[in-house]
């Protein structure tokens, strides 16, 4: 479960990668451009998966260097999008770091004896539980403002603000059901909530770029 749960955690990437794909071609991306996608966000998870077994020396630290390994991900697929570097990129960029460390966090929550024993003070072992879900709510709280800001700003409709809004309705209620006191299955559940939101928030990004057509390239 533990190993799913890292994948599933890294996965979160792949959404956002193709989220950048679509508003920076503005259409459907050409297909080597897909394959850029998913080969960067492969490339992220296997970092992440080196970075995470270097969690005891990385202590509390760990959750934003495991984001940090995967924020790259949207950056690349812009620039093969459009062949430089785009602002908007940097903003779903640090969205993402933010987006998967809030996560990592909380699913940090299930081990909190195991990362006490071996040493790895993550925030949750350091700071306990309750502490620990209040940082990762203003992680994710601090990654809706960037996608809002990204969505006011950058070159998509008001569908992705819509999308925004129900994802954060749904990242609310996924925190009020996490339970200081009893964490157990907190890890299966937020890497899948992780998840399944990162692909929420594409389906909503698609309909906005294809269908309604978002807005004109910046």
């Amino acid at each position: 479960m533990i190993a799913s749960s890292k994948f599933e955690r890294s996965a979160v990437s792949l959404p956002f990668a193709l989220i950048s794909a679509l508003v920076a071609a503005s259409e459907w991306p050409r297909p080597w451009v897909l394959v850029v996608a998913v080969a960067a966000s492969a490339g992220a998870g296997a970092l992440w998966t080196g970075v995470s077994a270097a969690r005891r020396w990385l202590r509390a630290w760990r959750h934003w260097a495991l984001g940090l390994c995967l924020a790259p991900v949207p950056i690349v697929t812009w620039v093969a999008t459009r062949g430089r570097l785009g602002w908007e990129s940097l903003l779903l960029a640090v969205a993402l770091a933010l987006w998967a460390a809030g996560f990592d966090i909380v699913c940090s929550c299930e081990t909190i004896e195991a990362d006490r024993q071996s040493g790895a003070f993550t925030i949750p072992a350091r700071w306990g539980t309750r502490r620990a879900l209040f940082v990762a709510s203003v992680n994710h709280v601090a990654s809706l403002w960037l996608l809002a800001v990204f969505g006011w700003a950058g070159p998509v409709g008001w569908l992705f603000l819509v999308g925004v809004i129900v994802v954060s309705c749904a990242l609310y209620v996924f925190h009020r059901m996490i339970q200081p006191e009893r964490p157990a299955g907190a890890a299966s559940k937020a890497a899948a909530t992780g998840l399944v939101l990162s692909l929420v928030l594409l389906a909503f990004t698609a309909v906005d770029v294809l269908v309604m057509g978002g807005r004109a390239l910046i």
